[in-house]
């Protein structure tokens, strides 16, 4: 029988934390959805407000992510578009109607819409108008979707819209990765899983190892046979250019 682990390609793997309890694969994707929100917050404040904004959510199974709650930043957003809301209808009737109606019933119409007062109102709707739409999209199509999400999707889809953004944390990434070594965290038995999760959890690998410089969770197949793992080193090397798999001794 053989012990693997999976680690990123041409990298040396320091066995360091071993955490040998995997019971379900949920503790896996709370260990990553910690992980990046911790190291977008250290690297890429941009990237991390965008994402934490998208990403919030009171569910219970997201209790690990340091987004749990609404952060004050997130309230003041929240607040200002709905000022924009409130603004962009108060705008509409005095800044548009008012004027307009003013105008029919004055000779001199151009007089009347081309003021100071008028364009500026006109101005003003439009921003109001642009910022309330933007934010009900994101509320209605992104933020309520995140919200009732499994654990699971909600990471992976957290990572989809985080490949948006890769360069940015990549290249803040690569700075600091000489400066401190991450310890190692081993997720043991990964092997008891079923083929389609272990493929989801392979994916994550791949993706984060290509992300952040410094990724420092590793799987551990146990007491697999040497089928198992030359099946295992057929899909990483054909799906996965990022991983490698290597017998412990």
């Amino acid at each position: 029988m053989i012990n693997a682990i999976i680690k990123k390609t041409n990298t040396e793997f320091v066995n360091k934390k071993n955490i040998t309890n995997f019971y379900t694969d949920e503790r896996y994707y709370y260990l990553v959805n910690n992980f990046i929100d911790k190291q977008l917050k250290q690297n890429s404040k941009l990237t991390f407000f965008v994402i934490s904004y998208m990403f919030r959510s009171n569910n219970y199974k997201h209790y690990t992510s340091s987004i749990n709650s609404k952060s004050i930043w997130i309230w003041i957003v929240d607040i200002f578009c709905w000022l924009c809301m409130i603004g962009f209808f108060i705008c509409l009737i005095t800044g548009i109607a008012t004027p307009i109606v003013t105008a029919i019933k004055t000779v001199d119409i151009n007089k009347i819409i081309t003021t100071p007062l008028a364009i500026g109102l006109l101005v003003i709707t439009i921003i109001c108008f642009l910022v309330s739409s933007f934010y009900i999209y994101i509320m209605t199509k992104i933020v309520s979707k995140n919200k009732t999400l499994s654990i699971q999707d909600f990471v992976i889809k957290k990572i989809n819209y985080l490949l948006k953004f890769s360069f940015v944390s990549d290249i803040k990434s690569t700075l600091k990765i000489n400066e401190k070594q991450q310890e190692a965290i081993i997720l043991d038995n990964i092997d008891k899983l079923d083929a389609k999760t272990k493929w989801n959890l392979l994916w994550i690998q791949n993706t984060l190892y290509s992300i952040f410089k410094n990724y420092n969770i590793y799987l551990k197949f146990s007491n697999i046979s040497e089928s198992e793992f030359e099946e295992l080193s057929l899909i990483i090397k054909n799906d996965f250019n990022n991983l490698t798999i290597e017998i412990l001794e």
